[in-house]
């Protein structure tokens, strides 16, 4: 802009100057200490224009000649920044393709570290860690944490990840828990925190993280659902036992209509001595939302009044006569109330609509009640057979290689079949 001020200038004088050289133009004299010079102002103004322009070249290269050395610095330091983003990017090529040794030498080369100090740090961090290198992993963040002291999250979370990884779960914790101090909204953190606290079974402390968790959209929805399945369990089995009946009341409803949790509640209150609490739980949850899988539990308890509870699930024959778990477990409260000609209709008829063996078991459990011995050893025979067929079925389901092997499936299973003692 100023260059192209003095050229607007420089032309106005020109102009001025042609003016003037074709005028009458006089003569102009300076005296000065006894010096004369006498000249046409033409001549002046042509003296003038030069000495400025020279002035201003003059001005111009003692600007590059004092500014010669900082240019040479950036293009010095240009050449560096380029080499050291040339190893950065080796040395994330490196790590992303699993070469830790080339990775660790090209991130962690003082060239590198001086460019981006904290991202190699860290990146390194990782690549000795996947070595196995566990000193030079914690050797590289503690080099971070004082380079970069106002990263401390971004470095704690790195640690807390590479001590998770490892199977250090109480360093991970104890690191995301001072973390959850220092940024207690970081979502990252939280996440992290709750994966912790679900596999050391700490559901106390995961009960309390995960509102914050779903606040924070910290967690993806499927693992929240899963992390909240397995926490409500986990609280449900390990709660106090004045406190887990109101635990369940705060529960939501979708959670009080989960067949697994109402499974898991009903087998606390047995195990507490409350059978009728149970039965009401259960009851209640097949009146609002009918579920054959939960009758074979309904018909096991025993209640103080097994005639009412006989009584309760008669009613549901109106809209539910025709299942044959509902018709099972009518014959098995019917054999508890020495109902056996009741009992017998109703487990001859929920064989007719389909076989199992657990129908087939109790039936043979009452003709042998009954003195009809020969029929007993045949729906003996016929439930064992049809037991074994179930447990083939279920070993020959075939597993994925890489889903981990359980002992039971994600899903609770039936409520284990308990035959009824004779009462002879």
């Amino acid at each position: 802009m100023r260059t192209l001020v003095l050229v607007v200038v420089l032309l106005a004088l020109a102009v001025v100057a042609m003016q003037l050289q074709f005028a009458e133009t006089g003569v102009l004299t300076i005296a000065y200490q006894g010096w004369l010079v006498e000249t046409s102002p033409v001549a002046m103004l042509i003296a003038f224009v030069v000495v400025v322009f020279l002035l201003m070249m003059f001005f111009k290269c003692l600007g590059w000649l004092l500014g010669a050395p900082n240019a040479w610095n950036n293009v010095f330091r240009d050449g560096r920044q380029n080499r050291a983003q040339k190893r950065l990017l080796k040395g994330f090529t490196d790590y992303i393709e699993g070469r830790w040794q080339p990775a660790i030498k090209q991130l962690t080369h003082p060239a590198s570290t001086n460019h981006a100090g904290l991202i190699n740090h860290l990146l390194g961090a990782r690549a000795a860690h996947f070595q196995g290198d566990t000193e030079k992993r914690d050797q590289l963040l503690e080099i971070a944490a004082q380079e970069s002291p106002d990263a401390g999250v971004s470095i704690d979370i790195t640690r807390a990840e590479l001590q998770l990884d490892s199977g250090d779960r109480e360093a991970a914790q104890e690191t995301l828990v001072f973390l959850r101090g220092k940024a207690p909204r970081n979502g990252h953190v939280v996440k992290l925190l709750a994966q912790v606290y679900h596999q050391n079974e700490e559901w106390s402390k995961l009960d309390a993280l995960l509102p914050i968790a779903r606040r924070l959209n910290a967690i993806a929805n499927a693992e929240l659902t899963v992390l909240e399945h397995d926490c409500q369990r986990g609280m449900i089995s390990t709660t106090e036992e004045n406190r887990v009946a109101g635990y369940w009341k705060r529960l939501p409803r979708a959670a009080q209509h989960d067949r697994n949790l109402l499974i898991a509640i009903s087998q606390r209150m047995l195990e507490e001595g409350k059978p009728a609490v149970a039965e009401k739980l259960i009851r209640d949850h097949l009146s609002a939302q009918w579920d054959d899988e939960l009758l074979p539990l309904y018909a096991q308890i025993e209640t103080d009044d097994p005639a009412k509870q006989l009584d309760y699930a008669e009613r549901w024959l109106g809209a539910h006569g025709r299942s044959a778990s509902l018709l099972a477990a009518l014959g098995q409260l019917c054999f508890r109330c020495k109902l056996w000609g009741k009992a017998r209709v109703y487990l001859e008829s929920s064989l007719g609509i389909e076989e199992s063996p657990r129908a087939s078991l109790l039936l043979a459990e009452l003709l042998t009640q009954l003195g009809e011995q020969d029929a007993a050893r045949e729906h003996y025979a016929n439930g064992l057979r049809l037991a074994l067929k179930e447990q083939k079925a279920l070993v020959s389901i075939p597993r994925s290689v890489s889903e981990p092997h359980t002992d039971q499936p994600e899903s609770a299973p039936n409520p284990e079949l308990t035959l009824i003692e004779s009462k002879g």
